[in-house]
């Protein structure tokens, strides 16, 4: 089983105003099947889409275990 990792967008709504912010979600792929199973997801990280998205692309090229999947995420951001 391989993982993947990639972004995750969510709009929060208060009071007629609403907020983007970005998450990663870790995929278990089944590539003789072509389907992802979601294995987990953290959300609400950063409301900067190009910070995200280079947590993730450092976890896909790093082949990051999920063991250590939230420990990289709050190291990437407390770095950057």
């Amino acid at each position: 089983m391989s993982i993947t990792y990639g972004i995750v967008e969510q709009t929060h709504e208060l009071g007629g105003e609403k907020r983007i912010t970005y998450g990663i979600a870790a995929y278990a792929n089944a590539e003789e099947c072509g389907t992802a199973t979601t294995l987990c997801t953290v959300n609400d990280l950063s409301p900067d889409k190009e910070t995200v998205l280079d947590a993730v692309r450092l976890l896909n090229e790093s082949h990051a275990s999920l063991l250590h999947f939230e420990e990289l995420i709050d190291d990437y951001l407390a770095n950057n």
